[in-house]
């Protein structure tokens, strides 16, 4: 028989579904207080006497206006000038003549190159001119002695032949003895002969001439060559700019094509702005440009247009457009970050309202009408049609679903529906703000 003293069985606890018990409590509890929070809520919109409260807002007046068309862009300034200059010869860096930041003029020298080897050069062919000009002047004077052999020899010739002439006359009438004209026969070959010799003189001493005159005006290139590398050991400004820094120090080897000083000009810079394919074809409306930098926002420069790219950019499928500015006392700098306003006329007549005042509904454009119904405003709800105007990032262009003079609220409220009492408690008339403004 079973022991009647034997206790009975425990009831075994699981923590999990006592916690599970207590989250389900919690949720119920918190949803019937939030529940209860919206009715008061709800219940608030509503006097005592049951009537709907009047919802305050803001409110616009829609106004027919010409909208200035202003592109903002912005870009890196530059100077309009920013030049590397390279060492055209090897050598070693003697001295700077000026300092980082320095201001130069255009021929000022900026790095001398040790030139001891181009001196040397330069000498050893200016003394190679100087001989082939000597030989040339020696090959002339002997050109000059065969011309006047060759005149003398050809009037020997002409008296032989006279003189031979004569004595076949005298000879024909038997009067001449035949050893006279043995005689000028051979004078006339003796004649004839010379001549020989100094036309070949003459092209002789003329080649010669000619060879050294080549060699003159191969001397003449080596030692302008000698010369201009000579030059070249001496760099000098190219224009007048600012020094930005230089590359090599005195004491370093320079070698040819290597970069020594980079220049940079401040008194006229550039800046280059991207605009899309929207936006390029206002540019042409161009009427005035405006450029800023963040470390002074309250000066504006004037800039101009220079370029505009007739082709799109492959990778930011954008057109650049390049601006020049005048900065005469050179407070913009290179690398600093502008912001441009192209002004680029006006968009005439266009009716406009605040970006504030629409939104989306059923997929598609609405905003807030302020109508007055039975003596009270109410907000009826109203589909418009509008687009984006580029220039105005907070404004919209009104295609259909508004007429001038209405009004619509601003900053759409949660509290404010379809029907709802409003009480406008400022109204913006853009006609009022844009004849206040000077």
């Amino acid at each position: 028989m079973p022991d009647q003293h034997q206790p009975a069985p425990q009831i075994q606890r699981h923590p999990i579904a006592l916690w599970v018990f207590l989250l389900i409590i919690g949720i119920t509890l918190g949803g019937t207080a939030y529940m209860m929070r919206r009715a008061d809520a709800r219940s608030q919109m509503v006097d005592v006497e049951g009537e709907e409260k009047t919802i305050p807002v803001e409110a616009f007046i829609v106004r027919n206006q010409n909208v200035p068309q202003i592109i903002e862009a912005r870009g890196f300034l530059s100077g309009v000038d920013e030049l590397l200059l390279h060492s055209e010869v090897d050598g070693r860096v003697v001295s700077h003549s000026v300092d980082d930041g320095a201001k130069v003029e255009a021929g000022d020298v900026l790095v001398e190159i040790d030139d001891t080897f181009y001196a040397l050069a330069a000498t050893q062919a200016k003394a190679e001119l100087d001989r082939s000009i000597a030989l040339m002047g020696e090959a002339s004077a002997a050109l000059e002695q065969s011309d006047a052999q060759l005149e003398a020899a050809n009037a020997r010739r002409s008296n032989a032949v006279d003189e031979l002439a004569r004595i076949e006359r005298i000879r024909e009438s038997g009067a001449s003895p035949p050893i006279e004209y043995q005689r000028i026969s051979t004078a006339l070959d003796t004649a004839e002969a010379d001549l020989r010799a100094a036309q070949a003189s003459k092209v002789r001493f003329s080649n010669q001439l000619a060879v050294s005159k080549a060699a003159v005006a191969v001397a003449e290139a080596a030692h302008a060559n000698a010369v201009a590398r000579l030059e070249r050991c001496v760099i000098r400004a190219p224009i007048s700019a600012r020094v930005n820094r230089f590359l090599v120090e005195p004491g370093e080897l320079a070698m040819a094509a290597a970069p020594l000083v980079e220049l940079v000009r401040l008194d006229q810079m550039k800046i280059l702005v991207e605009l899309s394919d929207a936006d390029i074809g206002l540019v042409e409306l161009l009427t005035k440009a405006e450029v800023s930098i963040d470390s002074a926002p309250d000066r504006v420069y004037e800039g101009r247009l220079h370029h505009v790219a007739p082709k799109v950019d492959p990778v930011s499928r954008k057109f650049q457009v390049e601006l020049l500015v005048n900065n005469p006392d050179e407070s913009l700098l290179s690398g600093m970050f502008g912001k441009v306003r192209l002004h680029c006329g006006e968009l005439a007549d266009a009716m406009t309202i605040p970006r504030s005042a629409v939104f989306k509904q059923y997929g598609a454009d609405h905003c807030h009408v302020v109508t007055e119904e039975d003596g009270q405003l109410v907000s009826r709800l109203r589909r418009v049609e509008v687009e984006s105007i580029r220039s105005h990032l907070d404004k919209l262009r009104v295609i259909s679903g508004l007429t001038e003079g209405e009004r619509v609220v601003l900053s759409r409220r949660r509290d404010v529906r379809d029907g709802a009492l409003i009480a406008v408690g400022r109204l913006y008339d853009p006609a009022a703000l844009a004849r206040s403004e000077p």
